[in-house]
């Protein structure tokens, strides 16, 4: 992963890997390198709240209406 940001004169900086740390700027662009699957993982990360919740969360909440319903019911 290559990140590339523009800096306080406007010149594009370059991070290689940059760590988990490392906040993405509404103009930062990114540039992934990977196989079909990745490409396929990550489109459906970015299309999908679902997923994006669980990307940056770790916790799955209750989709359907009967799950969210046993969620309340034993919470």
């Amino acid at each position: 992963m290559l990140l590339q940001r523009h800096g306080k004169e406007r010149l594009p900086t370059e991070i290689l890997l940059p760590d988990d740390k490392t906040r993405v700027h509404p103009d930062d662009r990114i540039l992934f390198a990977g196989d079909i699957k990745a490409k396929w993982k990550i489109n459906h990360i970015i299309t999908s709240s679902e997923a994006l919740r669980y990307t940056l969360t770790g916790s799955h909440p209750p989709t359907s209406i009967f799950w969210r319903w046993v969620t309340r019911a034993s919470g």
